[in-house]
C-alpha cells in the first residue's frame, strides 16, 4: 500500500509540473539543432567559447507535455580558450521532457600557454593559483603543450511548477592525457577548477532552484545554485588519501538568466544572458588559504540556440 501511495504521489507531481508548463512544443520527427555559449569568469580566471550541433530523431509520438520533447541525438562539439581547444562527438537521449542523458568524448590539446597543462605527482599536491603561476617561472615545473581526451557522462533533470523551476545537472569526467613529466599522475582541470587523476574520474553536480519572472516579453530566471565537485583518486595518484586535505569543492550563490526571446523552432529560437555569482564554502585554496573567501566565483555568459532543419 505504501508503494502505491508513493507512485500516486509521484504521478500527481509530474502531472502538476507538466500541466503547469502548458503548450510544450512537440519534438519534430527530425531536427538539426545548434547552441553556442561564450563565457568569462573570475576566481578562477577563464574565457571560453563552446558550441555544439546535434541531429535529433524523435523516439515516439508523445501526446502529453511530459513526453512531448523526446529524442535520440548525435552531434559534434567544439570548445576553445586561450589555453586549450577541444573537439568531440556527443550522443544523447531524452526519453521525457524532464530528463536528458548524454555521453561526450572530446579530443583535447593544450597550447602550453597560461601555465597550462599543469601536472602533478599526486592529488595532495599544491594546485593553488599562486603555485601554478610561480611554476611558470621554472621550466622544470611549468605547464606544457600536450594532447589527450576527455570522456563526460551526464544527466540533466528539470521540472517546473508554475513559476518555480528546479533543475539538476550531474556530470562524471574521465581525463586521459599524455603527461610528459616523469612521475606525474594528476592534472589541474581548468573548467572544473580541480586537480583530478589522469585516467581517473571526477564528479560534479549543479542544483538550481529558480523563479521565472516575466518582464514584458522577456523572462528572468533567478534563484540559487549549489555546486559540488570531487575527484576519485587511483592508488597511484592518491596514495595519501587518508591524510591529505579534502579536494572537494562546494559553492553556493546566485544564478540569474535573462531570456531575451524564446521562439521554439526558429533558426535562432532562444537567446539569454547568464550570471553566476557563488561563494566557496569549501575549497583547498579559495576559502582564505590562497584567495580570500569573500571573493566570489563570478561568471557571465551569453548563450543562443536554434534549429537549422526540422521535419
Amino acid at each position: 500500500m505504501r508503494k502505491v501511495r508513493i507512485a500516486v504521489a509521484l504521478a500527481a507531481l509530474l502531472s502538476v509540473a507538466t500541466t503547469a508548463r502548458a503548450d510544450v512544443p512537440r519534438q519534430p520527427d527530425l531536427s538539426l539543432n545548434y547552441s553556442n555559449l561564450t563565457a568569462i569568469r573570475v576566481n578562477p580566471l577563464g574565457l571560453l567559447n563552446f558550441a555544439q550541433v546535434n541531429l535529433r530523431f524523435r523516439l515516439y509520438n508523445g501526446r502529453e507535455d511530459i513526453s512531448a520533447q523526446n529524442y535520440f541525438g548525435l552531434g559534434v562539439t567544439a570548445a576553445v580558450t586561450p589555453a586549450w581547444a577541444r573537439l568531440g562527438i556527443r550522443a544523447e537521449v531524452q526519453p521525457l521532457t524532464i530528463l536528458k542523458l548524454y555521453a561526450q568524448y572530446e579530443f583535447s590539446g593544450f597550447f602550453g600557454t597560461f601555465n597550462q597543462l599543469a601536472t602533478f605527482p599526486r592529488l595532495s599536491a599544491d594546485y593553488s593559483d599562486s603555485t601554478i603561476n610561480e611554476r611558470g617561472d621554472d621550466p622544470a615545473l611549468d605547464g606544457y603543450a600536450t594532447t589527450g581526451s576527455l570522456l563526460t557522462l551526464g544527466a540533466k533533470a528539470q521540472i517546473q511548477v508554475g513559476p518555480l523551476v528546479v533543475q539538476n545537472l550531474f556530470r562524471a569526467l574521465r581525463g586521459d592525457f599524455n603527461l610528459q613529466r616523469a612521475g606525474d599522475t594528476a592534472f589541474y582541470e581548468p573548467v572544473w577548477d580541480m586537480i583530478i587523476p589522469d585516467e581517473g574520474w571526477a564528479l560534479t553536480n549543479d542544483l538550481d532552484v529558480l523563479a521565472q519572472i516575466p518582464i514584458g516579453e522577456r523572462s528572468l530566471f533567478a534563484g540559487v545554485r549549489w555546486t559540488h565537485t570531487t575527484a576519485i583518486g587511483t592508488s597511484e595518484s592518491d596514495p595519501d588519501a587518508d591524510t591529505r586535505p579534502s579536494n572537494a569543492i562546494h559553492r553556493l550563490g546566485l544564478l540569474a538568466a535573462l531570456r531575451f526571446f524564446d521562439d521554439p523552432g526558429d533558426t535562432i529560437e532562444r537567446g539569454q544572458l547568464i550570471l553566476v555569482l557563488q561563494w566557496h564554502l569549501q575549497h583547498r585554496y579559495r576559502t582564505g588559504q590562497d584567495v580570500a573567501q569573500g571573493i566570489p566565483y563570478f561568471g557571465l555568459a551569453y548563450q543562443f540556440q536554434g534549429e537549422l532543419i526540422q521535419y
